[in-house]
Parts: C-alpha cells; structure tokens; sequence
C-alpha cells in the first residue's frame, strides 16, 4: 500500500464520519470483495470493475458489515481485547450495557474466564476449583455472598 493510498482512506473515511484503525486491512477486505480502491485528487476512488461507486456508500456499509476495524464502534464484544486502544468504543460498551458488563468480560480468548463466552458455568457450592476460575467476576461475588469465606475455601481445595 503507497503512502497516498493510505492518507487518502483516513482521509475519505474522516469526510465519512469514520476513523479506520488500518487501513491495509480495510484495503485488503475491500480487495477479496471485488474492489479497487485508488486515489483521485488526494481522496478515495471505489472501482468494481468498470464501475465508479459511492465511496460513502462502500465505507458505511463495509463499516457496518466490519465495526471492529474502527475506532468508536463497539458491535458485538466478547472481550475486552476486541476494544485495545479503542477508548471511544469502550465508553460506549459501558455506556450502552454498563460496568457490571465490562467487568463480566474476559480479558481475551485465553483468558480462563473465556469459557464463560461459549458455555455458562453456574456456580455452586459443590464446584471444583477449576470451574469457579472459569466464573466472571460477576458470578464469583455472587457466590462469595452466597457461600460465605469457607465455602469458597472448601472449592479451591478441590481438584
């Protein structure tokens, strides 16, 4: 990717109301979609084919099929990796689900928290230790209140 091609998709994409986190990735994504993107008078040209196409048109709807690859957009968040470096996109996740819903996500896919994200664990007493480091933060101050000190002493004394 040239320089110019890449000041010109930050470029296009700020007229557009968007803020690309790469632009080599929205290139790349817009390539094995048939387009072509080149630089017409410092800003963004969309080609398909023969075909001039509405760059607004493109970006709205490439950011609307792709959120995660900009700043500000907060789609569907399963960790709390998917918003690194993306502040704007954070405040509005909390905003929009609240703390208990930020603090209830696994920091990545390797978290042992993650397990949470595919399968719900439901605490319990009776759990091996194991199952309650899979529990949210959420769900492990629930079952403190719940069982008390010693209960949670009597689970990560199990296997």
């Amino acid at each position: 990717m040239t320089g110019e091609l890449f000041a010109a998709i930050e470029k296009t994409a700020a007229a557009c109301g968007l803020k690309v986190k790469d632009p080599a990735t929205l290139e790349a994504g817009l390539k094995a979609m048939g387009i072509v993107l080149t630089v017409a008078g410092g800003l963004l040209e969309v080609r398909q084919g023969d075909q001039l196409m509405s760059t607004g048109t493109v970006l709205a709807s490439y950011a609307a099929k792709f959120p995660r690859q900009f700043y500000g957009a907060a789609g569907d968040i399963s960790y709390k990796s998917d918003l690194v470096g993306d502040d704007a996109a954070k405040r509005k996740f909390i905003s929009e689900r609240g703390l208990k819903a930020w603090s209830d996500l696994p920091l990545n896919k390797d978290s042992p928290t993650a397990k949470n994200v595919i399968t719900s664990q439901i605490a319990h007493a009776g759990m091996k230790r194991s199952e309650y480091e899979n529990l949210s933060t959420g769900e492990r101050v629930r079952l403190i209140s719940e069982v008390g000190a010693a209960g949670i002493s009597r689970i990560l004394s199990r296997k």
